[in-house]
């Protein structure tokens, strides 16, 4: 999840702001949103992968937590680069985009361990 969040800030940093893009006022929230999804997916994903077994509320509080810190993160370094802003909305956007991810992440791994448990159910 880390190289994933490093490669896209810094993509993001690199490529300058184009006026090409969409100018109407969600745009920017929807690629901050699309930015996130995936990284919260993959943090969702190792939060599952650590074995302990989270119950849903301790997992979202987890989950908060570290995709607030990322997007906290890029935000704060943004604001040090003259042609990008730090906004409060773009960091509303990174945490929806990143929870969202998240709770993909654990729905699939419910509908994983229940498939698991029929199977294995089956084979006895």
């Amino acid at each position: 999840m880390l190289g994933y969040l490093a490669l896209t800030i810094l993509l993001s940093y690199i490529i300058p702001r184009s006026s090409a893009l969409p100018s109407f006022l969600l745009w920017d929230k929807f690629l901050h949103f699309c930015q996130y999804l995936p990284a919260g997916l993959l943090f969702g994903l190792w939060l599952q992968a650590d074995g302990r077994g989270h119950s849903l509320w301790r997992f979202a509080v987890i989950a908060l937590m570290g995709v607030s810190a990322a997007g906290a993160l890029d935000e704060m370094i943004q604001s040090r680069f003259p042609f990008r802003d730090a906004s409060p909305w773009d960091l509303l956007a990174d945490v929806i985009g990143g929870m969202t991810g998240a709770m993909v992440a654990r729905l699939l791994g419910l509908v994983t361990c229940r498939k698991a448990s029929r199977d294995v159910s089956i084979d006895h």
